[in-house]
């Protein structure tokens, strides 16, 4: 056959092949149905091969699936589903039933696919076997008390073991000496208020008052100042040239007083 008659079989009006060559708009159902007449033309020979893949979509396998049975790519798969979903569309344009709408036709297809891969899934997942739960991931019990009913705190031991080990007490160790900056600060902060209260100013105030507590305070005074550290820290304060400067004016202040007749 010549060129000729095929594009007039093709398109049989000449303003429409002039449009579409162009891609100008037509109207929805005149450039519909001329999709539709070409894709036949292209896709008219179908073989074997492409109805069975078309229903293997239809019947929920996915691309990748077909391409590895097939030896195709993913690509390749989904253009011969194309294919044979618009040759079907131009079989039933052609015919005269009713006029389609190819991407409403497409997406129906792919709900229609959906629904299938979901019933396929269904049927292939195995049902779950409730396995009995572990005591923790990696022990069946604890390593002292060998207990299953209290839960698991840390390195296979209970919550009541755990504190008892070697391990939590290193952990709180270098925790405490992460943080005893911050605890100091927050000590000093808290005893300036709660030494700025009145009713332990109140408090403080009974307490020094009862005759246990003077005679607490002077048996205390009298053993710290036998101390063998604090002689020395004494005599070594009343050696600085500064505190000897201060002694001899208050001697020489008592002196005076003493001339006056104060004392």
């Amino acid at each position: 056959m010549n060129q000729e008659t095929q594009k007039k079989k093709r398109f049989p009006n000449d303003k429409q092949h002039y449009l579409l060559s162009r891609g100008l708009s037509l109207k929805r159902e005149e450039l519909v149905l001329s999709k539709i007449n070409k894709n036949y033309y292209i896709y008219r020979k179908l073989t074997s091969r492409h109805i069975k893949i078309f229903k293997q979509y239809l019947s929920g396998e996915t691309l990748e699936k077909i391409g590895r049975k097939r030896r195709l790519t993913r690509e390749r798969v989904r253009q011969i589903i194309n294919s044979v979903a618009l040759y079907k569309a131009s079989e039933a344009a052609k015919e005269g039933r009713f006029v389609i709408d190819l991407k409403e036709y497409l997406q129906g297809m792919k709900r229609m696919h959906k629904l299938a891969k979901k019933a396929r899934t269904k049927e292939e997942s195995t049902p779950r076997v409730n396995k009995p739960k572990r005591w923790s991931r990696y022990y069946d019990y604890c390593r002292i008390c060998r207990t299953t009913i209290i839960p698991h705190a840390s390195h296979g031991y209970c919550k009541k073991c755990y504190p008892k080990t070697n391990i939590f007490k290193e952990l709180q160790e270098a925790s405490r000496l992460r943080n005893i900056e911050k605890r100091r600060e927050y000590e000093k902060e808290y005893s300036k208020k709660y030494h700025r209260r009145p009713e332990v100013i109140e408090r403080k105030k009974e307490y020094y008052k009862r005759p246990e507590t003077i005679a607490r305070l002077k048996k205390y005074r009298q053993e710290y100042y036998k101390r063998p550290k604090v002689k020395e820290r004494i005599k070594k304060y009343y050696q600085r040239p500064d505190v000897k400067e201060k002694n001899k004016e208050r001697n020489r202040e008592r002196y005076i007083k003493k001339k006056r007749g104060i004392y």
